[in-house]
């Protein structure tokens, strides 16, 4: 009636999901390991984020992602486009769980355009070199 082989990969998926939402969110919404800072009074923020003069692009996701591996090779790809453009920044939620919680990241990969420490626009979900450079020019249009 129903296939094992679908039913394990949806409890291994679903085992996946609550780890990283424990890992996002940390236990009850709480995590003992992390100092939880508004990012505008965040030093990591503040001299990655806030205090940069161009807009930054940031992508947040994990290793263990697949997606986000090829966001990241789709971010390779058109670094040297992007380059004058916006600076881009990698987040890894596993390593900094509080700012990904604050921008309520709880899929990844997810995008987000910052400009003056504002958010200008986020995308969830892979994309592509020309769905990428086609978005940032977008959202860019919004500051000029």
């Amino acid at each position: 009636m129903f296939d094992s082989g679908i039913i394990n990969k949806l409890v291994i998926l679903g085992l996946a999901l609550g780890v990283a939402g424990i890992y996002i969110y940390g236990p009850k919404g709480n995590s003992s390991n992390q100092t939880w800072v508004e990012p505008s009074k965040d030093p990591w923020f503040i001299e990655n984020i806030a205090s940069e003069a161009k807009p930054v692009l940031v992508k947040f996701g994990a290793d263990w992602c697949p997606p986000c591996r090829t966001m990241d090779q789709t971010l390779d790809s058109v670094a040297a486009t992007l380059d004058p453009k916006v600076k881009v920044i990698r987040v890894n939620v596993d390593e900094q769980p509080a700012i990904a919680a604050h921008y309520r990241v709880s899929s990844i990969p997810r995008t987000f355009l910052f400009y003056q420490g504002n958010v200008l626009a986020n995308q969830l979900g892979a994309l592509d070199s020309n769905e990428l450079i086609a978005w940032v020019d977008k959202s860019l249009s919004k500051i000029q």
